[in-house]
């Protein structure tokens, strides 16, 4: 949320500069009263190109359209976060192929809007040397997306 706030607002994110731009935030684990406390607890004021929802379509079945259709109401749409990932995914089964395929959809569409798809991902609880092989799924999700951080 803290990063869509940011880019909302054209102050940095982590450090780095932004440019200042519509985000949207789809908070699929969120409920209004949740939602709002939060940006409450955040002291955020009400920002004309701060978006949320608490619904989306799945990958494969309606999610890139949403996310099309909302470019073309809002051109300077700069980022769209997914949180979480799990909740837009068709496929319950993760293997190599099924996470490359769901997440090279949205890598396209991101590229034919020129946005930012940020995905949140859960983690395991083990502890690994690497924090990458934390990452619920398989190695497809890494393979699949431009980047990825561990937090």
């Amino acid at each position: 949320m803290d990063i869509c706030l940011s880019i909302a607002t054209g102050v940095p994110v982590l450090g780095r500069g932004t440019i200042q731009g519509t985000a949207l935030y789809l908070c699929l684990e969120d409920n209004y009263q949740r939602l709002q406390r939060r940006l409450f607890q955040m002291n955020a004021e009400p920002i004309e190109n701060l978006h949320f929802a608490l619904a989306a379509d799945k990958i494969g079945a309606g999610l890139e359209e949403q996310i099309e259709a909302f470019k073309k109401e809002h051109d300077d749409l700069k980022i769209v976060v997914v949180d979480v990932m799990q909740m837009v995914r068709s496929n319950v089964e993760s293997s190599y192929g099924s996470d490359y395929a769901e997440l090279i959809a949205l890598k396209q569409v991101a590229y034919r809007l020129g946005i930012c798809i940020l995905m949140i991902h859960h983690m395991r609880k083990a502890k690994y040397d690497n924090p990458f092989n934390m990452m619920t799924g398989s190695t497809g999700i890494g393979g699949a997306t431009d980047g990825n951080f561990a937090l």
